[in-house]
């Protein structure tokens, strides 16, 4: 792995690299930051907490999703349940009023 002591940015004057600027001065002005070498800092700081909350709210949609799932076939058999017992009533309603008569 590479160990890093010392870090210079190029070319940030030039046209390729205006996003960079960009970003960096919009971090600098919400953040507070005072020099280009602390905006670095938090920008790569940043990048793991941000990673890692990514990470965990994937993992907490893929719960809730396959939880859904889970309910969503529950409920699915249940309804028909339900249907199949509303059939069976409605066909002996049918006989009891074919036997009233």
């Amino acid at each position: 792995m590479k160990q890093f002591t010392t870090m210079t940015l190029r070319a940030l004057d030039s046209e390729e690299n205006e996003d960079l600027v960009r970003i960096m001065n919009n971090v600098m002005d919400k953040e507070g930051l005072k020099t280009g070498q602390s905006v670095i800092e938090f920008i790569i700081r940043d990048y793991i907490r941000k990673k890692n909350e990514l990470y965990n709210v994937r993992e907490d949609f893929t719960k809730y999703r396959q939880n859904a799932e889970k309910e969503i076939k529950t409920l699915t058999e249940d309804n028909k349940g339900m249907k199949d017992t509303m059939k069976l009533f409605n066909e002996f309603s049918k006989m009891v009023k074919k036997y009233d008569k």
